[in-house]
């Protein structure tokens, strides 16, 4: 009898908190996510909020609570019975990080302390070992390792699959606990293992942690009028950033010929960072449709004409580690026939989360509706799908792969040939040929386009993206 008291007292008291709780809860207006930290989890594409309004609490429905004695039977068996003592408030962010994490992978609860760290690590400044880490298929896997990072130098990988930190197993971890472990005082070190391949080929790297700074804009001149920029990720100022750099080079060369714009391993991030940066280079059209719970309040984002990049040509470079924002960009380009996608199918996610600041320092992470392309498409679980499919080779075994070999003879090499006849035209046929030539370069020379010869040589797709801008500039 004693206990059935208690249970029905834990029972009402759990039944009004909600109800008391509810008038707190605010929807979170500077909350953005940047990670690239030393593992986190798969940017959410974020919209922006609104004036922040107090969530209402539903009207009491009979019976809607009824099942909550049972949790609240549990709840006390778990405080009284269990081997070790357990703080009720923490049994009770197990049970709300539980039932969240059973609605779908992107929704999550973060409590005062892991909320604070969360924003801490999308500062753009963290001690870590620069790599992030989505939980898919029961699996750790690296999406992406940042460049210049601690994880890039020791020989960390996208695709490799960790399953080990510091001779401990990461099975029972949840992504805000591997975080947490792979974060550190500056100069620590922490031993990472992880499997390559289909092979499965078990690696380890001791990898010292340091103050990683988070850029998530670069770019390079190409050649005279044609621009490469890789995005990270999609924070805040990203598409002000990328128009910055698009009217420098249009200053400088008086015309912009070509843009690769490479999106590969970025996880996503702001919806509305997203939404801006399609906007540069689409003079019209549908960007991006979003729909929530209530399927005829549809909410369809359009391209406006002001800062439009009309005349250039752009590339967009995607991989399957290309995510959520990512992919509203690419699929916007490629649905208004403004850019050719090169790569490989991207992730597929297509849904849209939002962050809820609860009381005391708590918040939630909730999916709050779908995005569709512009032509209607869902992304959800299948990505878009590339124009021109192009993987990454190694550019060393390329080269080595080419058979130098000269033809025997030609129709000038014969001896009764005819001689070669005045041109009908004035015109000079070097200016129809592609400048560039994968396979003739070798060292790179101090020149203002030494970075670009860099990057050329040691990556395919930014090479043969380049190609194709050239040839394009000719129709």
């Amino acid at each position: 009898m004693y206990y059935k008291k208690k249970a029905v007292l834990s029972f009402f008291k759990l039944l009004l908190a909600p109800l008391y709780s509810a008038a707190f809860l605010a929807v979170s207006l500077s909350v953005f996510l940047t990670v690239f930290c030393n593992t986190v989890i798969a940017k959410p594409d974020l919209i922006k909020a609104s004036k922040p309004d107090l969530i209402k609490a539903s009207k009491p429905v009979k019976n809607k609570y009824k099942s909550l004695k049972k949790f609240a039977q549990i709840l006390h068996l778990v405080e009284n019975k269990y081997v070790k003592n357990k703080d009720i408030n923490q049994l009770v962010d197990f049970s709300i990080k539980g039932l969240l994490s059973q609605l779908d992978p992107h929704s999550q609860y973060f409590s005062k302390k892991e909320y604070k760290e969360f924003q801490i690590e999308n500062s753009g400044k963290f001690a870590g070992v620069g790599i992030e880490v989505a939980y898919k298929k029961l699996q750790f896997i690296i999406l992406s390792v940042m460049d210049g990072s601690p994880a890039q130098k020791a020989g960390l990988k996208a695709g490799d699959i960790l399953f080990q930190l510091s001779g401990e197993s990461v099975d029972n971890l949840s992504i805000e606990d591997l975080s947490k472990k792979i974060r550190g005082k500056i100069g620590s070190s922490v031993k990472i293992k992880i499997l390559r391949g289909e092979k499965k080929t078990v690696l380890e790297f001791s990898i010292r942690r340091k103050i990683i700074k988070i850029k998530n804009v670069q770019a390079i001149s190409l050649d005279k009028g044609y621009e490469y920029i890789k995005i990270q990720s999609f924070s805040r100022n990203v598409s002000q950033k990328v128009n910055k750099i698009l009217k420098k080079s249009l200053k400088k060369n008086k015309k912009l010929k070509g843009l690769i714009l490479d999106l590969r391993f970025n996880p996503g991030g702001l919806l509305y960072e997203a939404v801006q940066l399609s906007d540069l280079f689409l003079k019209k059209g549908i960007i991006v449709q979003i729909i929530g719970r209530d399927k005829k309040n549809k909410e369809i984002l359009k391209a406006k004409e002001l800062n439009t990049y009309n005349d250039v040509k752009v590339i967009v470079l995607i991989n399957p580690y290309s995510a959520s924002a990512s992919e509203i960009v690419a699929a916007a380009l490629k649905e208004n026939k403004r850019a050719l996608i090169m790569g490989e199918t991207s992730f597929g996610k297509g849904s849209v989360q939002n962050f809820f600041q609860l009381e005391k320092g708590a918040a939630v992470k909730l999916t709050i509706a779908h995005y569709y392309t512009p032509d209607g498409h869902s992304i959800q679980k299948k990505g878009v799908v590339p124009n021109i499919y192009i993987k990454d080779v190694d550019t060393k075994l390329l080269k080595k792969a080419v058979i130098k070999q000269k033809a025997l003879f030609n129709e000038a090499s014969l001896l009764s040939a005819l001689k070669n006849q005045k041109n009908l035209t004035t015109k000079d046929l070097k200016k129809n040929n592609i400048e560039f030539n994968f396979f003739k370069i070798s060292k790179c020379k101090k020149t203002k386009y030494k970075k670009a010869c860099k990057l050329l040589n040691k990556d395919f797709s930014v090479s043969q993206a380049l190609n194709y801008l050239k040839i394009l500039e000719d129709f």
